[in-house]
């Protein structure tokens, strides 16, 4: 019998390649990307969001999630290069401030 664990989703997700080519579009993600919106316990926010590379207009962007003071995760869309740099930095356990500015650069 499992021990009564909670479901985690996994920390990287890559589209099927089908799919991006219907929609010429390359859109990755990696670790925890909830938006900042609040939980119950006690009205506390899951976090921010911050587009660090690109803008949403072009389609072309790199948006980062943070949790108090680390990158919690981040969504690419058609930026593969910069994606794979947040999962390092992610992996890492970069502080927030030392990750935007890496992708910045």
């Amino acid at each position: 019998m499992r021990p009564n664990r909670p479901w985690l989703p996994p920390a990287t997700s890559w589209p099927g390649r089908l799919a991006r080519e219907r929609t010429r579009l390359k859109l990755l993600l990696v670790g925890s990307v909830r938006g900042p919106h609040p939980v119950d316990r006690g009205g506390q926010t899951h976090g921010t969001v911050e587009v660090v590379a690109g803008s949403i207009e072009d389609r072309k962007f790199l948006a980062c999630y943070r949790e108090q003071d680390r990158l919690a995760g981040a969504i690419g869309m058609n930026s593969p290069r910069l994606l794979m740099q947040a999962k390092l930095l992610f992996e890492r356990k970069a502080p927030w401030e030392l990750a935007v500015r890496e992708l910045r650069s």
